[in-house]
């Protein structure tokens, strides 16, 4: 269940404390009877930073790739099957429709 849990960054920044807590005290109290590892050796806080860098690069991707998949009207479309209220608008003015040079042609006519 442990190997579930480290899916999330909070289990593994609380357990990589616990683990450096732990540590700590052994050292203090084991007075050499127990063999005392690195801090950032696989057994006490090595494996919850990789777990921490491995999601924290996997999360960031994620949320770029949904952001860039929501802001993107097509995209959109395809993942909800909704249409999107800007396709297909028209304008009620025809002048905002023509084209500037529809427009300047519009002009000379006029005068």
């Amino acid at each position: 269940l442990q190997y579930l849990y480290r899916l999330f960054p909070g289990f593994c920044l609380g357990n990589g404390l616990l683990n450096l807590t732990v540590r700590s005290s052994v050292k203090t109290f084991g007075g050499g009877i127990i063999k005392i590892n690195s801090a950032y050796s696989w057994s006490v806080i090595g494996s919850d930073l990789l777990y921490l860098y491995a999601g924290g690069v996997i999360y960031f991707i994620l949320a770029i790739a949904i952001d860039s998949l929501l802001n993107n009207p097509k995209m959109l479309e395809v993942i909800t099957w909704i249409k999107s209220p800007t396709f297909g608008r028209t304008s009620a003015d025809p002048q905002v429709e023509m084209t500037s040079q529809d427009r300047i042609s519009l002009g000379r006519r006029s005068s």
